[in-house]
């Protein structure tokens, strides 16, 4: 039985590699979705803190509207209140800084996932063009070789794209 050429699966080669560009997006893109999660429930936490504010501010208000007895409470309430307020507001800021940082850094990892698209995706136009040109040439010096052993063949019909099965 005559030996088999077989051209090379270059659709196979292109969709292991694909699917390798594929998991390194999505690996990429769960960084950038964790980071974006995270940004979420800090917001959560500043609207939580700015409701918090709201209540005290309101209760505030209610002590105000009861008799003279109550004005010495209120006074301790609303010098809490005070220091509550500047508490929470050097929180919400402190949150909207590493929010902002967060944001940055989600930027930071969508340019870099988009980088490394670029280079896998240059690299791999690359390896095809490389890997084509292998195979051309190592086709070629096997069709000499094999002229040379075999002379009296005619070596036409063969081409790197064509498959020889059975001698047909």
């Amino acid at each position: 039985m005559p030996p088999l050429l077989m051209a090379l699966d270059e659709d196979h080669l292109f969709h292991v590699t694909m699917k390798q560009i594929g998991q390194t997006f999505a690996m990429g893109f769960l960084a950038v979705s964790k980071a974006r999660s995270q940004k979420s429930t800090e917001d959560q936490r500043v609207v939580e803190l700015q409701r918090e504010v709201k209540d005290l501010q309101a209760e505030i208000n209610n002590l105000n509207d009861h008799a003279q007895p109550e004005a010495t409470r209120l006074t301790n309430l609303q010098e809490e209140t005070k220091r509550l307020l500047a508490e929470k507001a050097q929180e919400a800021t402190s949150l909207v800084e590493e929010k902002d940082k967060l944001l940055s850094k989600i930027v930071e990892l969508e340019n870099v996932v988009t980088r490394q698209g670029e280079d896998l995706t240059k690299a791999w136009e690359s390896f095809k063009q490389d890997a084509t040109q292998s195979y051309l040439i190592g086709f070629e010096e096997t069709i000499e070789q094999a002229s040379v052993l075999h002379f009296d063949l005619d070596y036409a019909e063969l081409g790197p794209g064509k498959t020889v099965v059975d001698g047909l």
